[in-house]
């Protein structure tokens, strides 16, 4: 049942309506913004379309809005898929000017999206898809699939257009060939040609190292005679203990001997040699230079020759027709020679310079580093000798000095202790000051003065004798007029006594015993001598010593 225009209906109810335009006119949609949907989202009826005037296409509504693909083609190749018959395909046939069923479509432009919710069949040659981005979510991408055998496959590949990059089968190896670099982060497998790349490219492995000069020098070492530095990389043959004494001779490299070098030897023409004690002699005999042809470089002497080949320099005069060479002046040791300017830029040696006397009128200046004089006295009428004039501070000055050249023997300032030091002894007339140490002289070193020396003469006239005591100073002798020994026997005209007496019974030699001692007393009261309580004070230790005790 077809429906006309100008019939008002809401909706087709049944499924055999069609709804069909005979005129030229236009459907008029409803149209509106993106905003301006009805509703946005939501409840809108499936199926509803209406023109997004925002997007400039038609949509469609099915639980969301869908903008509907734009299928541009000639009209003999307008098509749409049934849905219901998937082998099917509705195009219109300009022929009898109606949509009809067909098994397949030749060329289809899709301009906008296109979902195909089964199988796409494309039997044409050429297929273009100007997608900016392909999406395929098959994990297999399949080219060549019409190959019936392996040389339908080969060239089957990739190709990017304008950049002329591709990648491709070839067949007969078996391989996938570009013609581009391929840059990847990881290769599996092995890779047939790295001609391109050298071992700096490549990680060392844990087997097969790099050649290092130290590892290969590790790897060596030296036996026996063979001396092997790791360090260095040096290999030396250690002849310290060997001689050609110990390498026996070969056949044809032979060692030295007179006899073998003598004989090896002959003379000729006027060579007069002898092979048995090697001397060689030249036959001058009957030779002079005169039969000897000059030469272009040893020419014979001439005179002209000579003073062709000779010049004056600076101060000298030279004549090379008569050879004479002249100064100026006359330079004889007794000459009186007279110079405007001096100047010596080098050393200032006696080959430089002769005479008798040098006198320098005004100031000498040496800015050498050495200054050597090789005069036997050297006169300076400064009062003062300064030395190391360029110092500034005390530790420059450090080591001023003398030294003696031979004997090695320096008198120089030492700016630590601030003394004058000297490595060798000093022998003077006076010195005038204190002297620190005089731990390697003797008294007899020293002259008397105020503190005198002991001598027995001085000793003797100091002493003298007193009560009871005769001295002689000559001989030095103390003398009381009779021994006091223990044993003696001694007289006194008087002995006057006020305490008491020890008397001792002496029984033969020797000093007396404690028992032979007695003691008596004089009591003036009683005008008699009686006995006393014993009281003894006789050194048993000493029976030399002993003295007259006395008791009140």
């Amino acid at each position: 049942m077809a429906i006309n225009l100008n019939h008002q209906l809401s909706s087709l109810t049944t499924t055999d309506q069609i709804l069909q335009i005979d005129n030229s006119g236009n459907l008029i949609l409803p149209s509106g913004t993106t905003v301006q949907r009805n509703p946005a989202s939501g409840t809108s009826a499936t199926g509803s379309i209406r023109y997004n005037s925002t997007l400039c296409t038609v949509e469609y509504y099915d639980t969301t809005w869908h903008i509907i693909p734009q299928i541009v083609c000639d009209l003999e190749d307008f098509c749409f898929v049934d849905p219901n018959n998937t082998t099917k395909h509705v195009i219109y046939n300009t022929t009898s000017c109606c949509f009809e069923l067909s098994d397949q479509v030749t060329n289809l432009t899709i301009l906008n999206d296109l979902n195909v919710c089964n199988d796409v069949t494309i039997c044409g040659a050429n297929t273009d898809i100007k997608s900016s981005c392909l999406t395929i979510g098959d994990i297999n991408f399949t080219v060549a699939s019409e190959a019936t055998n392996l040389s339908q496959t080969d060239g089957a590949g990739f190709h990017v257009h304008c950049a002329n990059a591709c990648m491709h089968y070839k067949q007969s190896t078996d391989t996938w060939n570009l013609n581009k670099n391929l840059v990847v982060n990881y290769v599996c497998g092995q890779i047939s040609d790295i001609s391109n790349h050298t071992t700096d490219a490549l990680a060392e492995g844990t087997n097969n190292l790099y050649y290092l000069d130290s590892r290969a020098r590790a790897a060596l070492c030296g036996v026996c005679d063979i001396v092997y530095d790791c360090v260095n990389g040096t290999i030396c043959f250690d002849l310290d203990d060997h001689t050609t004494d110990a390498l026996a001779e070969g056949t044809n490299n032979l060692y030295y001997l007179d006899c073998r070098a003598r004989n090896s030897l002959c003379g000729v023409c006027d060579i007069i040699y002898n092979s048995v004690t090697g001397t060689i002699c030249f036959d001058l005999d009957d030779h002079t230079t005169d039969a000897l042809a000059e030469g272009s470089t040893n020419l014979y002497y001439l005179d002209c020759r000579a003073r062709q080949s000779i010049c004056g320099g600076t101060g000298v005069y030279y004549c090379n027709t008569s050879g004479e060479i002249a100064i100026g002046q006359d330079v004889c040791p007794t000459s009186n020679v007279a110079f405007a300017d001096i100047t010596v830029n080098g050393r200032l040696l006696s080959d430089d310079i002769t005479a008798s006397n040098v006198f320098i009128c005004g100031d000498l200046t040496v800015t050498g580093t050495t200054t050597t004089v090789n005069s036997t006295t050297v006169d300076i009428a400064d009062k003062n000798l300064t030395l190391a004039c360029d110092a500034t501070t005390g530790n420059q000055a450090d080591g001023a000095g003398l030294t003696v050249c031979g004997a090695n023997a320096c008198f120089y300032w030492d700016n630590t202790s601030n003394n004058w030091n000297l490595n060798r002894n000093l022998t003077v007339a006076f010195v005038c000051g204190k002297v620190t140490d005089v731990s390697n002289h003797f008294t007899c070193d020293i002259a008397e003065c105020v503190d005198l020396y002991y001598t027995d003469t001085r000793v003797r006239a100091a002493l003298c004798g007193g009560t009871g005591v005769i001295y002689c100073e000559t001989e030095g002798k103390f003398s009381i007029g009779q021994s006091v020994a223990t044993t003696d026997c001694v007289s006194f005209h008087k002995a006057a006594i006020t305490g008491c007496l020890e008397l001792h019974c002496m029984q033969g030699q020797g000093p007396p015993a404690q028992t032979d001692k007695y003691l008596v007393g004089y009591n003036a009261s009683e005008c008699l001598w009686k006995a006393m309580p014993f009281c003894c004070f006789y050194n048993v230790d000493d029976p030399l010593a002993f003295a007259i005790a006395f008791s009140n």
